[in-house]
């Protein structure tokens, strides 16, 4: 119906189930790490926010409730903490972390710079993300999952791709 939503396919049965309708757009999903739930974004609002969903298409909660928009979700391994973009606060874009049941918002990145592309390590231990010096350069970058400890991977007059972890957390792919 050239609408974009949330959809998911078994593999075994060979089965497209739709998740979600909304006439919004809906996309960018992430899977809890027991498979029970999957987090994206969706412009139900009139304003990207992050939602939640069962893996059956049941219980439809927001999550976010952001003036500025939230995007990019990416759930934790290792517990129900979804980090995500936002211009939360009016400024440049951070990254924030906040638990399944909405309380404890929590902005990880406070750089000058927009930052995107949250991905969480195997371990859960931190995130790497994309920091943007200009319209033209980002960098990846790195925190521990309590906000210290942020450094730069990449230094880089382009712009470096979305990280991703390697399944033993000790390299990046960008």
């Amino acid at each position: 119906d050239q609408n974009t939503d949330i959809y998911m396919i078994d593999l075994v049965a060979n089965v497209l189930s739709r998740l979600t309708s909304d006439p919004a757009r809906d996309a960018a999903p992430s899977w809890s790490p027991d498979g029970s739930r999957i987090a994206f974004e969706s412009f139900q609002t009139g304003v990207l926010q992050i939602y939640v969903v069962n893996a059956d298409g049941s219980s439809l909660t927001r999550l976010t409730d952001s003036s500025g928009g939230a995007t990019n979700p990416a759930w934790s391994p290792v517990d129900n903490n979804i980090a995500f973009m936002s211009s939360q606060d009016g400024s440049n874009a951070a990254v924030y972390l906040v638990p399944l049941d909405g309380s404890g918002l929590f902005r990880l990145t406070n750089e000058a710079n927009p930052n995107s592309d949250p991905a969480w390590s195997p371990d859960g231990s931190m995130i790497a993300f994309r920091s943007y010096s200009s319209s033209s350069v980002a960098n990846i970058c790195v925190i521990n999952r309590d906000g210290s400890n942020p450094r730069c991977l990449t230094d880089s007059q382009w712009i470096n791709g979305a990280p991703a972890w390697s399944p033993d957390g000790t390299r990046l792919s960008v």
